[in-house]
């Protein structure tokens, strides 16, 4: 099975969801690093970006159409609509069905990598996978109402920090945010 990331961002109180929309207001910085980080650098190839059905339906604009992803979904319900759905490339029930998926495209060349974009089942998933190696995650210091959260970063991994990655606190619409790597050391 393939190597993949994991990308989220979460507030103080471990949040990244509400009523399936995020529940903070925009931050564009965020937005921009998510986009460079996901968005693939070598022409031809595709980024193959993994999320479960409710993360996918709560998917706007670019992001959902983007030209360089891949969209694998993990559902267990609403198959045929997301099947008939032109931006989906791929339907699966669980995270190692996506990763093989993901497998074979990069085994074809047509994958330079692969990300998990959430929610919170698949990120839950994603984390105690032994094929995730990276976390990048953006830590909003303020608590926001939430009903879907990330969970705890497991002790295998260790924040390293990454060049080009800045790791200071940082200020957008009037919220402090921390971008932050983490790398499987065990």
């Amino acid at each position: 099975m393939c190597e993949f990331a994991i990308m989220a961002a979460m507030c103080s109180n471990r949040g990244i969801g509400m009523n399936n929309k995020l529940p903070w207001p925009c931050i564009a910085k965020d937005y921009e690093y998510y986009t460079q980080k996901c968005s693939p650098t070598i022409k031809g190839k595709y980024t193959v970006v993994i999320k479960g059905r409710m993360t996918w339906e709560s998917t706007k604009g670019l992001e959902r159409t983007h030209p360089g992803y891949l969209n694998v979904i993990i559902s267990h319900s609403k198959r045929d609509q997301l099947e008939s759905d032109e931006y989906v490339n791929k339907v699966t029930d669980n995270l190692d069905t996506a990763l093989i998926y993901a497998n074979t495209l990069k085994q074809e060349g047509k994958c330079e990598r692969v990300w998990v974009l959430g929610g919170q089942k698949v990120y839950d998933d994603a984390i105690h996978h032994p094929c995730c190696k990276k976390i990048y995650l953006t830590e909003i210091y303020k608590d926001f109402p939430s009903d879907t959260f990330f969970p705890p970063i497991p002790s295998c991994f260790k924040e390293t920090g990454e060049a080009g990655v800045d790791p200071d606190i940082q200020e957008d619409n009037g919220l402090q945010f921390q971008f932050k790597v983490f790398t499987r050391t065990e």
